[in-house]
């Protein structure tokens, strides 16, 4: 019969190699979630917050016709840009990043003048003019090769319209916050941009997109 140091002389190599095994396995398994989360964070698209963003505000404006009124924001900020984009990215030649932008500029002043034009409620038409600065901020810098991301932006500009148009109390602010934080982060993760580009967008969404909807509402 063995004695107790045998015994534990037996044991203690069945546990010690499972510990190099299972601890490999572990952080797999977590890298795996991480990178989980990270896709499905950034999933939160641009064009799918300008197609649901509006339409919110503006149910939250003037009912029904306040939605009507985001719908055509949502279909000249979202839809269309949506619809553009592979296709001028399939188009022979260089500035390809330059007929994009140029493009989506376009469908956005033609929603813009839409608005104002047929008279949409000021929610709806601070919300345009938000995302809209957006585009102007970014065009410069995206057509000379910074890559400032986009999903950064729109994030932190729809959590701070949110915050601002439905006077959100704190901890829904702050789980808000949190979501536009965990979309940047996402786009670090999946190495889609650094973190200069993430905050770059961060701050222009937030402050521009939610300051001129704070001002003009």
């Amino acid at each position: 019969m063995p004695t107790d140091d045998s015994a534990s002389s037996v044991s203690k190599p069945v546990s010690d190699s499972h510990g190099p095994i299972d601890r490999p396995v572990q952080w797999a398994h977590a890298r795996t979630g991480v990178l989980w989360l990270a896709r499905q964070s950034s999933e939160i698209r641009p064009e799918r917050v300008a197609i649901a963003l509006p339409v919110a505000v503006g149910w939250h404006a003037a009912g029904w016709t306040g939605a009507a009124w985001g719908a055509i924001v949502a279909l000249f900020y979202g839809v269309v840009p949506a619809w553009q984009a592979p296709r001028a990215k399939q188009q022979p030649g260089g500035g390809k990043g330059r007929r994009q932008v140029l493009a989506a500029a376009v469908s956005l002043l033609i929603g813009l003048v839409a608005v104002m034009v047929g008279g949409a409620p000021r929610p709806v038409l601070g919300l345009a003019v938000g995302l809209l600065a957006i585009l102007v901020i970014f065009a410069p810098l995206t057509t000379r090769g910074w890559n400032i991301s986009t999903h950064s932006a729109t994030a932190s500009g729809a959590a701070a319209v949110l915050i601002i148009d439905f006077r959100l109390p704190l901890a829904a602010g702050v789980a808000i916050a949190a979501g536009a934080a965990l979309v940047a982060i996402s786009r670090i993760v999946l190495g889609e941009h650094d973190l200069s580009e993430v905050l770059a967008g961060l701050a222009v969404g937030a402050v521009a997109c939610g300051g001129l909807f704070a001002l003009i509402t």
